[in-house]
């Protein structure tokens, strides 16, 4: 579906990398926090889960601006078909990791637009693999303070070979943690990204 927007964007989301990313494309946009509960029906998919909680944050930013154009987003993180919540503490930080060193994982993003009376929802699937990690790399990027806490989700960084890392830059960018000064082995991030969009047709 193709959407004008005319007026001033309104972003449903507290996420700093999805402001950021309306920030480098130049829109002209504000921040508004649905507050909406996030519990979803046990037996939902990730893509459901996501869709779901994008539409539900956008519909209600929307009865509070209902002539604004709003853009509202969900992300989960998948493995084994199951999503993994945001880690508690630096322990269930680390378990996490663990679960993904030397697997490939999905990051998965739903995403609710909601302009001039019409709604598009849809989500995308990036599938990254991590290279294996150490015990003492896990501790590390744990105690960079990039995960523990609550409310906090994991966070993940970009490698290119022979850079440093580079922080998420948008919606779907998803990668491992960095080994020192050291790049990174071949084929540690898997760079295949498929998108499947429901919603009204076009």
């Amino acid at each position: 579906m193709a959407l004008k927007i005319e007026r001033k964007l309104i972003l449903a989301s507290a996420s700093p990398s999805r402001k950021m990313l309306l920030e480098q494309a130049g829109l002209d946009f504000e921040v508004v926090v649905s507050g909406v509960d996030e519990t979803v029906p046990s037996d939902y998919t990730p893509a459901q889960t996501v869709e779901a909680l994008a539409q539900r944050k956008g519909q209600a930013v929307q009865a509070l601006r209902p002539e604004a154009p709003i853009i509202a987003a969900d992300s989960v993180v998948s493995i084994d078909g199951l999503i993994l919540g945001k880690p508690k503490d630096d322990e269930a930080a680390k378990a996490t990791l663990r679960r993904l060193s030397g697997r490939t994982h999905e990051l998965i993003t739903g995403v609710c637009l909601l302009i001039n009376g019409q709604m598009d929802l849809f989500h995308q699937v990036t599938r990254v693999t991590f290279y294996p990690l150490t015990e003492e790399e896990i501790a590390e990027y744990v105690a960079l303070g990039e995960s523990p806490g609550p409310g906090r989700s994991l966070r993940h960084r970009r490698h290119r070979r022979g850079a440093g890392p580079v922080h998420p830059g948008g919606l779907s960018q998803h990668c491992g943690p960095a080994r020192g000064g050291d790049a990174p082995p071949p084929g540690q991030i898997a760079g295949s990204v498929t998108g499947t969009r429901t919603g009204p047709p076009a």
